[in-house]
């Protein structure tokens, strides 16, 4: 590591380029849970992409009685302004909870 994705995002019709830096894959260091096939962690940040303050994403995958549970975290700060961040906040949850909604749907 480190890892760096490079791809197009697409918001409101703009389409932008964004490439991740991918900071940590590896089994869960915070959650006490460390034991094989517990738990799973991938994190990373933008590197470079829209939000000057930046972003941190990580996915925790745990192991759960029927499958697996995934717990999504995401931190951003847009351009360190209050009301730009809370406007983004709920565009970014309206898109997240779209996208889950059309996965659930297809499986």
């Amino acid at each position: 590591l480190p890892v760096y994705l490079d791809y197009w995002m697409l918001a409101f019709g703009l389409p932008f380029p964004w490439t991740s830096k991918v900071t940590y894959c590896g089994k869960c260091k915070l959650r006490g849970n460390t034991s094989a096939g517990e738990c799973y962690c991938l994190a990373y940040e933008q590197y470079v992409g829209p939000f000057f303050g930046g972003f941190h994403h990580s996915h925790l995958v745990t192991a759960a009685e029927l499958g697996s549970t995934v717990e999504d975290t995401i931190w951003f700060d847009v351009t360190s302004e209050p009301i730009v961040n809370t406007i983004t906040w709920y565009v970014l949850d309206w898109l997240l909870r779209g996208r889950c909604r059309a996965l659930n749907d297809q499986h």
